[in-house]
């Protein structure tokens, strides 16, 4: 059985999520024979079943880059800790959430050798952090923020620090202001602080010149945390 997989021009929203998705991809997967496994079956031997470095990769990928909140990486209900939201014999939606954004993956068999495999991403805003994780340069803002000479873009939202150089632009995620502080921690390269923490941002303009610092407010609500 080999199959051969093409990506589709558009996906076939097959899903039909509530709410438009911000990214979306679709891939046709089809083989030389028919293949009697359900969707579920299938599923769990391309994601479970794949050779361990890969299966690694995908792991960290997914919880350290994109945040998502794995559940069990060996569950009936997960597959490699995606929640199964629904599972057919033909049919198998996976969820996963975090703070910066919400994927379902659609797994649809639409005849005996051929199935559909579907991704939704849904981004809770900033929706540029994958690209800046990736190194990829090639969307909107990021263009329009080198044409006019933009040396930061900050926003908020995912209640943690983070912080991103992408072709020597800082993409900064303030830390949260009051909020949950459930939704992350780690390091930011370059910086005392946490990724977790009640702080603000600093910025002083002199002139031509605006300096920009990130401030751990004190204990309670900072260092009590």
């Amino acid at each position: 059985m080999t199959p051969v997989v093409d990506r589709l021009p558009t996906p076939a929203m097959t899903a039909a999520p509530d709410v438009e998705p911000d990214y979306a991809d679709a891939f046709e997967v089809r083989t030389d024979t028919p293949d009697a496994r359900s969707a579920e079956q299938w599923a769990r031997s391309a994601l479970e079943q794949a050779p361990s470095a890969v299966r690694g990769l995908v792991v960290v990928a997914h919880r350290g880059v994109l945040r998502f909140r794995l559940g069990p990486l060996r569950s009936s209900d997960h597959v490699l800790g995606w929640r199964i939201r629904r599972s057919d014999p033909d049919l198998i939606e996976l969820a996963a959430d975090g703070p910066l954004m919400s994927g379902l993956i659609v797994g649809r068999r639409t005849s005996p050798t051929t199935a559909l495999i579907e991704t939704f991403v849904f981004f809770h805003r900033p929706f540029w952090i994958i690209n800046a994780k990736v190194q990829n340069g090639n969307f909107a803002l990021h263009r329009l923020a080198k044409q006019y000479g933009v040396d930061f873009v900050i926003c908020g939202h995912g209640h943690f620090f983070d912080r991103s150089t992408l072709e020597g632009i800082e993409y900064v995620m303030v830390g949260s202001s009051g909020g949950s502080l459930d939704h992350g921690a780690g390091r930011p390269t370059g910086s005392q602080l946490t990724g977790s923490y009640f702080g603000y941002g600093w910025v002083h303009v002199d002139g031509a010149k605006a300096t920009l610092d990130f401030r751990e407010v004190p204990a309670q609500s900072g260092l009590g945390k």
